[in-house]
């Protein structure tokens, strides 16, 4: 029986992060539009970040829409492109709590970072194919934090560093 409990758990588990994943194609001109308010009518602040992910020279976003959704985890954000005509599309949803901006021969690669505990969190990258496909690797499971290991803190420090880190202004 615990068994059976166990496969329904990871099924579920899986809906769900496949859900997360999913993105929309639509171009859009403008994500900053979409603003959520609190229940005293008041907008909630977005969080951005302005950069060339895809080396194309345009300034792309990687945007907190709703700050109040924040956890442990971090925040939930959108990762969009920048088109012709200042047109938008979205490419990625993700959790995190920290990126980081770093090249590899040429390829930008966007570090993620998602906090689980005081000793773990997941990390991941992503970067765009030279087919100009978005790709993202799986995540894995560092231990890294207060309570986490001298590799784990070793793994996180030499990504997300004061170099690559990746700063966001608060949109109120």
């Amino acid at each position: 029986m615990k068994f059976f409990v166990f496969v329904c758990a990871m099924f579920s588990l899986l809906a769900l992060c496949h859900g997360c994943q999913t993105v929309q194609t639509k171009e859009q001109a403008s994500p900053l539009r979409q603003r959520d308010h609190d229940k005293d009518g008041n907008i909630i602040p977005i969080r951005k970040c302005e950069i060339d992910l895809n080396g194309d020279g345009l300034k792309d976003l990687i945007i907190c829409h709703n700050v109040s959704l924040g956890g442990t985890g971090g925040f939930p954000y959108w990762v969009y492109l920048k088109g012709e005509n200042d047109q938008f599309r979205e490419v990625d949803r993700i959790l995190a709590g920290a990126f980081a901006l770093d090249e590899d021969d040429g390829n930008k690669l966007l570090w993620g970072y998602s906090h689980l505990s005081a000793g773990s969190g997941h990390m991941w990258y992503s970067y765009f194919d030279r087919q100009g496909r978005y790709q993202r690797s799986p995540s894995l499971l560092i231990r890294a934090g207060d309570s986490g290991s001298e590799t784990g803190n070793a793994i996180y420090k030499a990504i997300f560093n004061p170099r690559t880190l990746l700063v966001f202004d608060e949109i109120k």
